[in-house]
Order: C-alpha cells, then structure tokens, then sequence
C-alpha cells in the first residue's frame, strides 16, 4: 500500500483508517490511448457509509477541503447513471467470471457471507504475438 501512496493508521478499537494519493479521475489506456474514467471515486461516494465513513466526506478536493453541492451532485448522478447501465451476473455453483480492470468497469453487489475468493490474478498485460489477430468480440445484445 505504501508503494500506491496509500498511508494508514489503526484506531484504538481495531478499525483501520486508510487514506489514497490523490488521483485522477480520467486515465489514458496504454493500449488504446483513449481516455477512460479510472478510479474508485463513485463507489466511495455512494457506498461507503457506515459508524466509521460519511460517503459525502469521503472524497475531497487535492488541497483537503470537502466537495462542494456541485461536485457531490455531479458524481451522485455519475454514480446513477453506472447503475443504470450496468450487467449483473447471476451466480451458479461452478460459475467463473475474468473481468479486464482496463476493459471495463467492475464492482459487486453486497453479499451475505461467507464468500471465497479463489484467485484474483493481475499483472502487467499480455502483449499479443506479431501477427496474430485480435479475437472477434461477441456481444449479448
């Protein structure tokens, strides 16, 4: 965490406070070059609430002072609009999903646990071999 920039501390009853780098919200694709919208800002905003976490406090300016109505209202409708369009996966037993970080974004539902995490693989991307031919993408619609 601390090679990402993230600093924490622990509080004296066991909870965890961790603090991000400050962070773009656009990214520019190595692979495509594009611009992309790459970071946790929404989820943060609009999730995590609890004894410990304000989701309106949890992001703030690069300079430390709180979002003004503007921004907060902006990424309340962002966040409103990535739930409208988003796909679901209905889960069955055997079930495996590979998600592409830089392809799409990705989130999950709460859950009741327990919930097992079997791998959770990453790493610098695959380069295709000269010559080989990008795979044809299929859609659903």
């Amino acid at each position: 965490m601390a090679a990402a920039g993230t600093t924490w501390r622990w509080h004296g009853n066991g909870d965890l406070y961790t603090e991000t780098k400050q962070m773009p919200a656009l990214v520019v694709d190595g692979r495509s070059g594009k611009e992309m919208f790459y970071n946790a800002v929404i989820a943060a905003i609009t999730g995590w609430e609890d004894g410990r976490n304000d989701p309106l406090k949890a992001i703030r300016y690069g300079d430390g002072e709180e979002l003004d109505g503007e921004a907060v209202a902006a990424l309340l409708e962002t966040g409103e609009w990535m739930a409208a369009h988003r796909v679901a996966f209905a889960w069955q037993s055997g079930d495996v999903l590979i998600i592409d970080n830089q392809a799409a974004m990705h989130s999950r539902e709460t859950f009741t646990p327990p919930r097992r995490i079997l791998a959770s693989l990453w790493g610098e991307a695959l380069r295709r071999p000269e010559g080989r031919a990008e795979p044809e993408r299929q859609s659903s619609r």
